[in-house]
């Protein structure tokens, strides 16, 4: 995963090597489990893997970056699941903007919002009524590999596939029917 090297100099060009101890003390200290995460059950570690295997599955990958008391660095990132980004959610706000699969966009298609299901609408208890939050671009690393200039939702790299592993299977039922 990613490391950290510190490499800051005093004035006369020389390493600081106290400093460079204290910042790379600091990393080890934030990226271990419980501490850099909202929910307390990753490492940053578990994140990056999290993070590759989320963009491979779904297309994308969405983390919320928290501020809060909850650590000596008063600060964390959430996970979010693409689920919780509502892509059936498409209309023109009163200010302009136009929201594109819960995905807020100003005039130029800059994100300023996303709009996230309240709860996974994909869980145990999920409720119809199910509203949104509205939660600032600011607060969101969004990030999928754009094939589009304008795209605004990531695509899973699997979806390509589907079409074909259907035909597959389809294709080996059928050589099974035929050797029986």
């Amino acid at each position: 995963g990613i490391r950290i090297s510190s490499k800051a100099r005093n004035d006369n060009g020389s390493l600081d090597l106290a400093a460079n101890k204290q910042i790379e003390d600091a990393w080890k200290k934030f990226t271990k489990l419980g501490v850099c995460t909202a929910n307390g059950k990753q490492s940053f570690l578990d994140c990056q893997k999290l993070f590759v295997e989320a963009l491979s599955r779904d297309g994308e990958v969405l983390i919320r970056h928290i501020k809060t008391n909850s650590n000596d660095f008063g600060y964390q990132i959430q996970f979010i699941e693409s689920d919780l980004l509502d892509e059936s959610l498409n209309y023109t706000l009163n200010n302009g903007n136009k929201v594109c699969m819960g995905v807020e966009l100003d005039k130029y298609r800059k994100p300023v919002a996303y709009h996230l299901f309240k709860e996974n609408p994909y869980g145990d208890s999920y409720d119809i009524s199910n509203k949104h939050i509205r939660v600032l671009a600011e607060e969101i690393t969004h990030v999928y590999m754009s094939d589009r200039a304008e795209q605004t939702r990531g695509v899973s790299h699997i979806a390509v596939a589907m079409a074909n592993i259907k035909q597959l299977s389809g294709y080996l039922e059928a050589e099974i029917v035929a050797a029986r």
